[in-house]
């Protein structure tokens, strides 16, 4: 039986990259004990159903550390 799906709607917080997301009303996360993941307070989960909008996709580079 598939749980519950909710729709969310967010971005980075330049606003440049925009998504929304569908996934299970109870998601199982977890916390990053990188540096960068701890100051900035970040939860990682899995979604099946992702959708970068508009032109989010010219935005997104590979973060190199």
């Amino acid at each position: 039986m598939e749980s519950e799906l909710v729709l969310h709607n967010d971005g980075c917080h330049c606003k440049k990259v925009r998504w929304k997301v569908q996934a299970s009303i109870s998601a199982i996360a977890w916390k990053c004990n990188c540096f960068d993941c701890t100051m900035r307070g970040n939860v990682h989960f899995v979604v099946q159903r992702f959708e970068l909008l508009g032109d989010s996709d010219q935005f997104i580079t590979t973060y190199i550390f």
